[in-house]
């Protein structure tokens, strides 16, 4: 079948199976005791993906008694079940497999996931070697289920993390000036936010009286390169530890003004 003849899904009723042995193998493995962890996570996935982007009856409790049943853990929720439940949605998307409709409402449900048993942020730094670290999105900048897994593994490591969706230039500075961030980890998807991101690069640059260093990741920097050059952060990359050990190390950026 050629990619003309595809058809999207209708958009109405419940979508057809994900995958048609999820939903028997999900109700296999809690008196499975052989199966291995692998095993369930994959048909958990594939049945939360299926649940979530389905019209019908949503309940986030049944989910939960699902992973209870499956028994895997809120870790193994959001950081390997939500992901890549996200991911196959996001297949299907492009396959012509799901509908917008069908897409936003299971990103959704998603988010809301990581939003009910993601840990929550708090100011107090747990260990040593921990981080005060701004994780936000910017303005036009919709995708929320990634930062939301980050910040739920490095609050597990010990770092203290503050969220933010929707961030103005003017929201960072004001945030920035208080002094108790570490760094600033902007999450980008869509290639038409890099010229966003460089003017509030610029922006704070110009006008916060603390600076820190600037780490950019996110899908964006799978589709261009030069990023870090177009942006002006001072890091562009997706692996976490460098980006960790960067901001660890304290870069020393001089001030640009003083506040007046």
């Amino acid at each position: 079948m050629t990619g003309g003849d595809r058809k999207i899904m209708p958009q109405t009723g419940s979508i057809p199976r994900v995958a048609s042995f999820a939903r028997q193998v999900l109700g296999e493995v809690s008196v499975r005791p052989g199966q291995s962890k692998a095993t369930r996570c994959d048909a958990f996935t594939a049945w939360l993906a299926e649940t979530a982007a389905s019209f019908g009856t949503y309940d986030q409790a049944a989910v939960l008694h699902a992973l209870e049943r499956a028994r895997l853990t809120s870790d193994d929720l959001i950081l390997q079940c939500i992901p890549q439940a996200a991911n196959l949605l996001g297949a299907r998307w492009t396959c012509n497999e799901l509908g917008f409709a069908h897409v936003s409402l299971g990103s959704a449900r998603l988010f809301g996931l990581c939003h009910t048993l993601g840990t929550e942020w708090s100011g107090a730094l747990v260990g040593e070697g921990s981080l005060s670290l701004l994780l936000v999105t910017i303005a036009n900048e919709d995708h929320r289920i990634g930062a939301s897994v980050l910040a739920h593994r490095l609050r597990r490591d010990g770092h203290s993390v503050r969220t933010l969706s929707q961030a103005t230039a003017e929201d960072l500075v004001a945030l920035l000036d208080v002094g108790c961030f570490d760094g600033l980890m902007l999450s980008c998807s869509n290639i038409r936010s890099l010229a966003s991101v460089a003017a509030i690069v610029k922006h704070i640059e110009e006008r916060a009286c603390v600076r820190v260093p600037i780490v950019l990741g996110g899908p964006v920097l799978h589709e261009v390169d030069g990023v870090k050059d177009r942006t002006g952060v001072t890091l562009a990359t997706n692996d976490i530890s460098a980006a960790l050990d960067l901001i660890g190390r304290g870069v020393e950026l001089p001030l640009a003004r003083v506040a007046e």
